[in-house]
């Protein structure tokens, strides 16, 4: 991929659309556009294969929007992300979105937990996303109001017989979330305890 994004961006530069002290600024930008481009692929993929459409949109939707402000684990490398994340959705289409269908209640108590150890945890601050106070400040904010619109969603989904797989979707994606923030938080209080 570190060809491919050398490429795009020696490109723009013999272009003379870049300048060359801002390449690093566009090879970062370039690479991470190819692989959010990458992740939405091979999500919806995965989505078409196992006919999981309206569900595979809800749960990329929710989780994306919540995941760009809480942090919290990070794979060392995108390919190694990359994969994580089509095993842990195939996972979700397959297995688990099926178990928690037949117990949809629980799983209503569960993602109300998790909206709560989110907004009590995030943002976490890691060595990959190093975040300032200020902008702490701000995601959490940010975050307080995306959970108040995903209790407004989920209030609407119970109460007007939304399909149940589009509801545990929903909710699996913020259980998803808040793992993610409860092992960014381990491996924060890992490292810190380390040093002492």
């Amino acid at each position: 991929m570190n060809k491919l994004v050398d490429l795009l961006v020696n490109t723009l530069l013999d272009l003379k659309l870049i300048d060359e002290e801002k390449k690093e600024n566009y090879q970062y930008a370039v690479e991470f556009f190819i692989i959010k481009v990458l992740g939405i692929l091979v999500i919806s993929t995965i989505g078409i294969l196992t006919k999981k459409y309206l569900e595979t949109i809800v749960f990329y939707g929710a989780f994306s929007t919540l995941r760009a402000y809480t942090n919290g684990y990070h794979s060392k490398a995108y390919k190694l992300c990359l994969l994580e994340s089509a095993i842990v959705y195939v996972l979700i289409c397959t297995i688990i979105s099926k178990i928690a269908i037949q117990f949809l209640n629980i799983l209503h108590l569960i993602s109300m937990f998790a909206m709560l150890i989110i907004y009590v945890l995030s943002p976490v601050n890691t060595e990959e996303i190093c975040l300032s106070d200020d902008e702490v400040k701000e995601h959490q904010l940010i975050i307080k109001y995306i959970l108040i619109l995903y209790c407004i969603i989920l209030f609407f989904f119970i109460n007007f017989k939304v399909k149940h797989e589009v509801v545990a979707f929903f909710e699996i994606a913020i259980i998803l979330d808040m793992l993610l923030v409860l092992i960014g938080k381990m491996i924060v209080y890992k490292k810190v305890r380390g040093k002492k």
